[in-house]
């Protein structure tokens, strides 16, 4: 059977009616109106429009309004969406129905429904109709926003829930349903059950996510129709069609399994608490609230199909596409926003961040695509700025010749990206990779790049603020061209590998100040097995003339040949004994001072001799001196 839609007035002038008195500073033709619409039943429930349309009274006065949303501007299908808002700016969502749709001709402010259309999701809505989620009328200023589309998405509650008894293609119901749950039911409804089956792993299909939440592992079907029925001691059920019970997420579906019969099977508790079998109508267990399909038909346009003759031309599939052209007269002049993803805990809400798995993500991005990503825009733009991450564009460094190295208009540093963390809760310590130059010269020649961690400080001012705590620095300090430099704190580059090849130790070097200990030594050469030192050269004697020289200019002054020979080219001044176990041979003279024992008993170590003016002293035994008189010649 089908009614009659019956338009009363229908995109007309409103009724005629009662003007209201005047009230100072309002327009004289502000009235309110009776309220006319047209409804659409459908057979099985008569007791709620789905499809409204009309003139909604005006009302002057908040007081006078029975739900701030009607507007005789605004179309609704599937009921009025809600009662209005409470003083604390929450939905009074009592009589929403899911599947609301509201069409707003002009939105004219955040409680007129908040969106030229609002789609609302499920039985409940969130809080956030359209744009505003304060309550104006309590004295609250909300966004002065505009939205085109609203889809307002909940985890949508069930439609019918009663507990159930399973049989193959079938859930009993007792007590049988009642007229109004009866009312609610359509076929191809989902049905769901709270028993799960523990041969149904609960572990993610995708590995790589870490801990997500569980796949859903209790038993699922679609209702095929319902009827109401008698058992066997005569009391009224209902009896539901589900034609197999099974589980979409699962390759072993178990089609044909009885929920509560098979093997495994136990009541859910990380879902629901019920104790007793039930049956969940109506819900789904995943909303999303925009989902595009696309898809390719290559046998279309191939001539695998059409024998050369294609019938669709197109080969691209674009998805949503956000353009926007502006025609500014001033900087700063306009502020344009894309996509923008915010997931945050209620106010109030027991558990925080804590409740989110550490497979959550805010995007996936994934298939068979040669880009994964692309990220395109301005030189001077931050391509990516967060909480711990940032990448900027490729804007560099410069010096303009006409301007000097202390004004502002050069660009003396450039972060490139950074990685910052806390070190504890105070203090953070920052992986930062910048760019520094450090005058006019043309080119990468006085230009360095730095990649180093440093203590607190923003990491955009790497140089001004925070503490340098060492950094590996390419080309340092703009002046060795092709080089590599480790560097310690503020930039002390003690080690310089140059373009060359060459190792140059700026400061120094020290090995372990602490003492040498075996191995532990500066070694030159292949260390034999039991030579320990602190500085040690090995060089077989094939390779090389000359283990140890030291030079001046082109004069060498000391050298230690292969053979063992110690060449001092120039004198030789020691301050204690020098002991020789073979002979010393002096190709020019030895020199020492004059001095005269203080007598032939003095001390002294037999070989030991001095000389002064008149004669030449032995020590031909411990503590005894014999001499010989000097003659001129």
């Amino acid at each position: 059977m089908r009614f009659p839609l019956t338009v009363t007035c229908l995109f007309m002038a409103p009724l005629p009616c009662m003007a209201e008195p005047a009230l100072p500073m309002l327009p004289a033709h502000t009235l309110e109106c009776e309220r006319s619409e047209a409804s659409l039943f459908t057979t099985e429930q008569q007791t709620a429009p789905l499809i409204t349309v009309g003139r909604f009274p005006i009302f002057s006065a908040l007081s006078r309004s029975p739900d701030v949303f009607q507007s005789p501007d605004s179309v609704y299908i599937g009921g009025l969406p809600t009662h209005g808002w409470g003083k604390t700016g929450q939905a009074n969502n009592t009589v929403s129905r899911p599947g609301s749709l509201v069409i707003t001709g002009q939105p004219w402010g955040p409680y007129n429904a908040g969106a030229l259309e609002n789609i609302l999701w499920g039985i409940g809505v969130d809080q956030q109709n359209g744009v505003a989620n304060v309550d104006w009328r309590a004295g609250q200023v909300p966004p002065f926003d505009g939205v085109g589309q609203y889809t307002g998405v909940t985890n949508a509650s069930a439609m019918v829930i009663a507990p159930a008894k399973f049989m193959a293609g079938h859930a009993v119901i007792s007590p049988a349903f009642t007229p109004a749950q009866l009312s609610m039911l359509r076929i191809g409804m989902y049905v769901s059950t709270n028993i799960i089956n523990s041969q149904i792993s609960e572990k993610p299909i995708n590995n790589w996510v870490g801990d997500s939440y569980p796949l859903v592992n209790f038993y699922q079907g679609i209702l095929a129709g319902w009827q109401q029925s008698f058992d066997s001691t005569g009391k009224a059920i209902t009896l539901l069609n589900v034609p197999a019970w099974g589980n979409y997420n699962f390759k072993q579906q178990h089609v044909g399994s009885v929920p509560g019969y098979e093997k495994g099977d136990s009541l859910d508790t990380l879902r629901s608490n019920y104790k007793q079998p039930m049956v969940f109508i109506g819900n789904d267990t995943g909303e999303t609230a925009h989902n595009d399909y696309l898809f390719y038909d290559g046998r279309k346009s191939s001539s695998q199909e059409n024998k050369g003759y294609a019938k669709a031309l197109s080969h691209t599939l674009s998805d949503t596409e956000v353009d926007l052209r502006y025609y500014a007269t001033k900087p700063k002049d306009v502020t344009v926003n894309g996509i923008t993803v915010s997931i945050a805990s209620m106010m109030n809400s027991p558990v925080g961040r804590e409740a989110m798995t550490s497979g959550s993500y805010l995007m996936n991005l994934s298939g068979d695509i040669p880009n994964i990503l692309i990220l395109d825009g301005a030189a001077d733009a931050n391509i990516i700025q967060g909480h711990s991450f940032y990448l900027h564009g490729q804007e560099g460094t410069y010096f303009p010749k006409e301007y000097t190295a202390t004004q502002t208009k050069n660009r003396k540093v450039q972060t490139n990206f950074a990685f910052t963390s806390f070190a504890d809760s105070i203090n953070s310590l920052n992986l930062i990779s910048y760019q520094q130059a450090y005058g006019h010269s043309q080119g990468a020649t006085n230009t360095s790049y730095h990649l180093g961690l440093h203590a607190d400080g923003n990491f955009k001012f790497p140089t001004t603020t925070g503490s340098n705590y060492g950094e590996i620095e390419w080309n340092p300090k703009g002046a060795w061209g092709a080089s590599i430099a480790l560097c310690a704190a503020q930039e002390n580059c003690g080690l310089i590998h140059d373009g060359n090849g060459m190792v140059h130790l700026k400061n120094g070097a020290h090995v372990k100040e602490g003492g040498v200990t075996a191995g532990s030594g500066l070694v030159i050469g292949p260390q034999p097995q039991g030579h320990n030192a602190g500085l040690g050269l090995y060089m077989p004697v094939s390779n090389i003339t000359t283990l140890l020289e030291i030079m001046q200019g082109n004069e060498e002054l000391l050298s230690l040949q292969n053979t063992g020979n110690f060449i001092l080219k120039k004198t030789f001044l020691a301050k204690q004994n020098v002991i020789a176990q073979g002979n010393i041979v002096a190709i020019g003279y030895f020199q020492q001072p004059l001095k005269t024992p203080t007598s032939s008993q003095a001390s002294c170590s037999a070989g030991q001799f001095m000389d002064d003016e008149n004669y030449h002293y032995v020590c031909v035994g411990k503590n005894h001196w014999k001499r010989s008189a000097l003659s001129d010649f």
